[in-house]
């Protein structure tokens, strides 16, 4: 809600910008990440396995937006400035999803749902030194997150192999991916 203080955590005023940062990509990526599989829904229903890893992944990632809008909308009303971010981030996917080919959506969201599994673990590793003495509302939908991404860290790439078979196609496509 609103009384959520942007600097939710005030023993490491850094970890909490980067959280809040990520809120604001989060919601965005999420929602690029469901135009695409829906998108891809016909080249992806050819197999049960494969339309029921895109289903689950597609709720996972539903839920993710949804709890992460909660806070970007609660930051938005007290800095209402704050709504161009989100603006500027789904644009920048909006353009993205205009420019490129699906073979592209499902290399981009592979590799950085790859990603998310170190980066995340190295997080809920040091949960106590960077969620600790902050906003427990935030720290939670952080830390939820995070293992929610590492549940699902393959879901991407299962994906993403189905739409193209050829791996090298993720990999010509990860500085494309980072620089976006």
């Amino acid at each position: 809600d609103a009384t959520v203080p942007f600097m939710w955590q005030p023993a490491n005023p850094n970890f909490g910008l980067f959280c809040n940062a990520f809120t604001f990509i989060a919601v965005p990526f999420e929602r690029y990440i469901v135009s695409v599989v829906r998108k891809a829904a016909d080249r992806l229903s050819d197999n049960p396995d494969i339309a029921a890893e895109a289903e689950a992944f597609l709720r996972q990632e539903a839920q993710h937006a949804a709890a992460h809008r909660k806070h970007m909308m609660a930051l938005v009303q007290r800095y209402p400035d704050l709504e161009r971010c989100y603006e500027d981030a789904c644009n920048a996917y909006d353009q993205l999803i205009d420019e490129q080919p699906i073979e592209f959506h499902a290399a981009y969201i592979a590799n950085l749902e790859a990603t998310f599994t170190p980066l995340f673990k190295v997080l809920l590793d040091n949960r106590d030194s960077l969620f600790g003495g902050g906003d427990q509302r935030v720290a939670s939908l952080m830390m939820w997150h995070f293992v929610e991404e590492i549940e699902h860290r393959s879901s991407g790439l299962i994906l993403c192999r189905h739409i193209n078979p050829d791996p090298w196609y993720r990999v010509k496509h990860i500085r494309h991916t980072f620089s976006h």
